[in-house]
């Protein structure tokens, strides 16, 4: 009796044991956000460009991960990029579940570290890291981030981007066993770009046996490791299947690719098989006046037995579907059956400006052609979650912190990731990438739940384009440190999306999609809710709801958008939820649907009360359908 008295007494302390250690590992090191699927996909605070994303294990539990390594655009920088790479990681059985990782790297690291020169790197104050990418070696079994830096300098009052003291920039690699490092294992200085001696490659001065262009004009800030994208390709393995040999392939560039492969120690330039120009993209992509021109954030992947190159292109129009010329936001690429190219132009993946829309797409007047969303650069890359194809890619939200209206917000850049699905396909033997609609929706494929909150700076639609801000919180530098600590910003849950009106046109915000299913009982009272405040002067202004059928492809005619309710603003200012009853067309709601708020003044503003982007009106800080 007393035995079993006492295995049981050491079996419940076992019990607690186990919960208390658990409790523990979650309080300690799993930040997790119970968010919806959605775009952005990570918390509207939070501002990760130039997403590479990658699958790895989780070193401690072996769950497969989506890991995103990009930039990082902090609040209180100036420009593009801070100085520290963060991680942020989701299992692919749930891909709202997004857990910060902690801080992966830091430009301060690299204080010391032995450059191209022979002489130790320092670090000037304004040198800040730009796109990274990250790898795993699985004959070393170590994780590599390929990291370069640029500085800006304040030059007669303009500041103009510099790469190094001498023109260049620079790009170091850093060492790892877990995918979200720290890569401080080893930090080196990567030789891709520059001759033994530490003179820089150049037109003039170019490689051995070097294939192709270099570059049109004299630009060496092209060289050095401008948005490094790197593959590693396993080329021979064991009886057993384990690799054995890999070999490992670096791209880079800035309005001319470059390429090359490296050694075996992941950081040098090996002889002779270095490329750029022409020799890599071909007389579709080249930078002059082809169609795939290039521009930069290359990014390279392996599909089965093809290399897919996807990067940022800058081409003239093909036809009024591919856009405006230097269209920078695009993600366009090319294919090839080897990984150094030349690689064949295929076509435009994603467009982060959405769509152009045309006059007889939309239910009022508008002149010319427009795009869904403001322009901004774009970088980033592919990831297949289960069976589903993303592209993952960044836009503006056109936020506060000095950005001009409507166009680049390079000022306090507020750059938010974003992903949608693409599909993956074959002609043949031929690879081909069916084009990205942008949505609200991000990895929920299946539309949004209309009847679960979400936050209304997820829309995907603002007409006019400088209408529409999304003024996010986020945090500063010095906190994005501690993985198992991410800090707690006042008021991070407000967000809200910022609606202005001008003289002479509406402005409407749209969310693509949500998923409405069978349809809606006509025995319930269904109303759209904002939560949101108002300014004193939108009292009068009239909202209008309107649903729309979804799309099936990119560039497809959305369908009638048709009303579904009506409200007027009463300028009331505080922080308060606005019904807005759902009274015509209830019938029409089911399956995916886009959903459009319009604001519509009776009268005109004063235009010396305007701002370059309108009077402002008022702030909406979530979105939700209430059935009653």
């Amino acid at each position: 009796m007393k035995k079993t008295f006492i295995i049981c007494l050491i079996a419940i302390v076992a019990v607690i044991i186990i919960v208390i250690v658990k409790t523990q590992f979650k309080l300690e090191g799993k930040y997790n956000l119970p968010t919806n699927p959605s775009n952005p996909y990570l918390p509207l605070w939070e501002r990760i460009p130039d997403a590479e994303p990658r699958i790895f294990p989780d070193p401690d539990t072996g769950e497969e991960r989506v890991y995103v390594y990009g930039s990082h655009d902090a609040s209180d920088h100036t420009r593009y990029c801070g100085y520290r790479y963060v991680v942020w990681s989701a299992p692919l059985t749930d891909m709202s579940d997004w857990r910060y990782e902690g801080q992966a790297f830091h430009r301060d690291w690299l204080t010391g570290v032995i450059n191209e020169k022979g002489v130790p790197h320092e670090v000037h104050p304004s040198e800040s890291l730009y796109a990274p990418d990250v790898v795993y070696n699985p004959v070393t079994k170590k994780y590599y981030i390929y990291a370069f830096t640029a500085m800006e300098r304040d030059g007669a009052g303009v500041l103009k981007l510099q790469y190094g003291g001498d023109g260049t920039a620079r790009m170091f690699v850093g060492e790892s066993t877990r995918p979200a490092g720290p890569f401080n294992d080893k930090i080196t200085f990567c030789k891709a770009g520059w001759h033994d001696d530490g003179t820089p490659i150049s037109k003039e001065n170019p490689p051995a046996n070097f294939t192709g262009n270099m570059y049109t004009g004299n630009n060496p800030q092209h060289l050095g490791g401008f948005d490094p994208g790197v593959l590693v390709d396993v080329v021979e393995k064991d009886s057993k299947g384990n690799p054995t040999k890999v070999r490992t392939y670096l791209f880079w560039g800035f309005t001319w690719p470059y390429a090359v492969e490296l050694e075996e120690d992941m950081v040098t330039l090996k002889p002779g098989t270095m490329k750029a120009g022409d020799a890599i993209i071909g007389a579709s992509m080249a930078p002059v006046n082809g169609p795939g021109r290039f521009f930069e954030a290359s990014s390279i992947r392996k599909i089965d037995d093809t290399y897919v190159f996807v990067y940022a292109r800058s081409g003239p129009i093909v036809d009024d579907v591919e856009g405006a010329p230097n269209a920078f936001s695009q993600l366009g690429y090319g294919t090839s059956k080897n990984p150094l190219g030349p690689f064949e132009y295929k076509g435009i993946i994603v467009d982060n400006r959405g769509e152009w829309l045309r006059g007889d797409d939309i239910p009022y007047s508008m002149t010319g052609n427009v795009f869904d969303w403001r322009q901004d650069n774009t970088h980033g890359n592919m990831v297949k979650v289960k069976d589903q194809w993303f592209i993952l890619y960044h836009r503006s939200t056109g936020g506060a912190g000095g950005a001009a209206p409507g166009v680049n917000n390079r000022m306090g850049s507020h750059r938010q990731a974003t992903a949608d699905a693409i599909d993956v396909y074959y002609v043949g033997d031929e690879l081909f990438i069916k084009r990205a609609q942008t949505t609200s929706q991000g990895f929920g494929i299946n539309g949004l739940d209309p009847y679960k909150e979400h936050d209304a700076g997820i829309v995907c639609h603002g007409i006019p384009i400088s209408n529409v801000i999304i003024d996010t919180r986020n945090f500063v530098e010095s906190q994005w440190v501690n993985r198992n600590i991410l800090p707690k910003l006042e008021g991070m849950d407000w967000n809200p999306l910022r609606i202005h009106i001008n003289n002479t046109m509406n402005t409407r915000v749209g969310y693509r999609y949500f998923n409405f299913g069978k349809g809606v009982s006509t025995q319930k009272n269904l109303a759209l809710v904002l939560t949101m405040k108002e300014e004193e002067i939108a009292n009068g202004i009239t909202v209008n709801v309107y649903a729309a059928d979804a799309r099936e492809n990119y560039g497809d005619k959305e369908g009638r958008h048709y009303l579904i309710g009506s409200t007027k603003l009463t300028g009331n200012t505080t922080l308060r939820k606005v019904e807005i009853p759902v009274t015509q067309n209830l019938d029409q709601l089911k399956g995916m649907k886009s959903i459009y708020i319009e604001f519509s003044s009776p009268t005109s503003f004063d235009s010396t009360s305007l701002t370059a982007r309108g009077q402002a009106i008022c702030d909406i800080n979530k979105i939700q359908f209430v059935l009653n």
